[in-house]
């Protein structure tokens, strides 16, 4: 737990807050990262009898994907900064044109997976986030491109989740909505488990099994396995046997996971990564690709079904290619396969022709602009694809750039600045307070959230309770924070008396540098007090929210 410093007397709370006096721009210099190097490989394919789920890619620094956030027909793209959980979305408004609004929270620091389907709405797509050191997942609306919502938290029986996939879940009780696969990997002796949350758009999404797993499982996605059938759970088991990982394939239709394919990949030089898609037009069935990064190839498997129902992966070819990859991305396209290629100093790329039997062929050279290196790509429509970018030594990405095809070649879009994102944006600046902070010894944080770039003058209302905060937005470094809106954050936690922004009064201000997480993890007391004791003694565990569940362990296992 750390501790809240206003001033110079310290107070006891979950999240690091310093006082700023009187100034109001709380972003500051973020130590440059290391400069690292890479290649990636964007594969465009063919989409056969409507849109593939989604699909998330991934650096070491960000998750990277799309999705109908808005509801109304076109995709959207969404990158999410690993490191601290904030998050970008480019709406797409109209056909081709992208807004990138500025960069909103999502509750879950260090986030290791992203999951994208229809979870709260079937009207549009919602997302998941997770990470162990969150111990939590956080489903996140964002369908209004005006304003940011808070995360709804989801908790699971097992411990550390750090895998998410969002897909359908069969079995009693089962709604239109997408369900939630969940992997996690801090239980104890037994590491690593499994759990199928039923959702339903509130925090009481209910847990339909939990079971133990005997590999780290990573790299989760709803994938086709045909044309006109339903998605399958596609992930990786990580060291399942020396120097390899395991590529598999679960179907979920029953209700439980049940395996349906899987093969052996390579662990050397590097953990194995993947893609699919149905890079033969002529057959309905998908291709699935396995690569090492830092290596120049990649195995093709195709899915069979040699009976109805039974499917296997079947090595179907092995692709060299001049550059070394990093990183494949599968893309629509309506005239055939092409892939991407971008060279292993990250600022050259090559368009090959590629239709998943013969060699690939080049059709056209790219070159990051001069200073700069690509960091990934966001998923168009017609074959076009959304280059990320940074400066060299930057790795969360800065600059896009879109290429689409016409027919015949890449021709370059709009370009611009990603909104920016740093340690300091979108950090929790409304926080909720059993006991009057600046005055209790110990206030007791119980729920912190974000609300604009600047927030001020909370208040409750109504009963149950609601708080509302006025907003503001930073527009830049001379005209500092404008639109002040009022702005209703829906429910108070039922135990908050108190709430604190960052205008704290007209000469002090507070930032925090905490991930908005929402409800924090509640106090627990124990008695009797810690000591020997001569005879047995019954210990009662007590929660500061009566509410609140308290689970313990008697041991190291389960």
């Amino acid at each position: 737990m750390n501790n809240l410093s206003i001033f110079t007397k310290p107070h006891r709370t979950e999240s690091p807050i310093r006082c700023i006096i009187p100034w109001r721009f709380p972003w500051g210099a973020r130590r440059p990262p290391l400069r690292r190097t890479f290649a990636l490989i964007f594969l465009l394919a063919v989409p056969r009898g409507g849109a593939a789920p989604a699909f998330v890619y991934e650096s070491a620094y960000e998750l990277q994907s799309d999705g109908d956030f808005d509801g109304d027909g076109r995709r959207d793209l969404i990158i999410v900064d690993k490191a601290t959980g904030n998050y970008r979305i480019g709406y797409q408004l109209s056909v081709g044109s992208f807004t990138w609004d500025s960069t909103r929270a999502s509750g879950i620091a260090n986030a290791t997976s992203l999951a994208i389907g229809r979870l709260d709405s079937l009207a549009f797509d919602s997302f998941a986030l997770t990470g162990p050191d969150a111990n939590r997942l956080n489903i996140l609306d964002a369908n209004d491109p005006a304003s940011a919502a808070l995360p709804l938290s989801a908790f699971i029986p097992a411990l550390g989740p750090n895998a998410v996939a969002a897909i359908d879940i069969g079995g009693a009780d089962n709604t239109p909505l997408d369900d939630l696969y969940v992997a996690s990997m801090d239980n104890g002796v037994s590491a690593y488990r499994e759990t199928l949350l039923r959702t339903n758009a509130t925090s009481a999404s209910a847990a339909l099994a939990d079971n133990a797993v005997s590999f780290l499982r990573e790299r989760v996605n709803p994938v086709l396995l045909h044309t006109n059938r339903a998605p399958r759970l596609a992930l990786f088991e990580r060291n399942t046997a020396p120097n390899s990982n395991t590529f598999r394939l679960f179907d979920t239709s029953s209700g439980a996971v049940v395996p349906v394919a899987s093969v052996l990949t390579t662990r050397l030089p590097t953990p194995s990564e993947y893609v699919t898609g149905q890079f033969d037009t002529a057959n309905p069935y998908t291709q699935v690709l396995t690569y090492s990064p830092s290596t120049s190839s990649f195995n093709e498997y195709q899915v069979t079904e040699p009976t109805p129902g039974t499917y296997t992966l079947v090595l179907s070819g092995a692709f060299t290619l001049t550059n070394v990859i990093d990183r494949l991305f599968v893309l629509p396209a309506t005239n055939g396969l092409k892939l991407l290629a971008l060279d292993v100093n990250g600022v050259s790329a090559t368009v090959y022709a590629f239709d998943g039997t013969y060699p690939p062929a080049p059709v056209q050279a790219f070159n990051a602009a001069p200073g700069e290196h690509f960091t990934g790509a966001g998923i168009l429509g017609n074959g076009g694809f959304t280059a990320y970018s940074a400066p060299v030594g930057q790795n969360t990405s800065a600059k896009f750039r879109n290429w689409t095809w016409n027919g015949a070649g890449f021709t370059s879009g709009p370009s611009g600045d990603l909104p920016r994102a740093t340690a300091y944006s979108a950090a929790g600046n409304v926080m909720q307070f059993e006991f009057e902070p600046l005055v209790a010894n110990n206030p007791v944080l119980l729920r912190l959230n974000n609300a604009g770039d600047w927030a001020a003058t909370p208040a409750f209302s109504g009963g149950p309770g609601n708080l509302s905060v006025s907003t503001e937005t930073f527009a830049s470094s001379s005209q500092g924070l404008v639109n002040p809106t009022n702005t209703t954050l829906g429910p108070a936690h039922p135990l908050a008396a108190f709430a604190l922004a960052n205008q704290f009064s007209n000469m002090v201000s507070l930032f925090n540098f905490s991930a908005p997480a929402g409800d924090k993890i509640s106090d627990v007391t124990i008695s009797p007090a810690p000591g020997l004791y001569p005879n047995s003694v019954q210990i009662q565990f007590t929660a500061a929210n009566p509410a609140d569940v308290i689970s313990f362990r008697i041991g190291p296992g389960n």
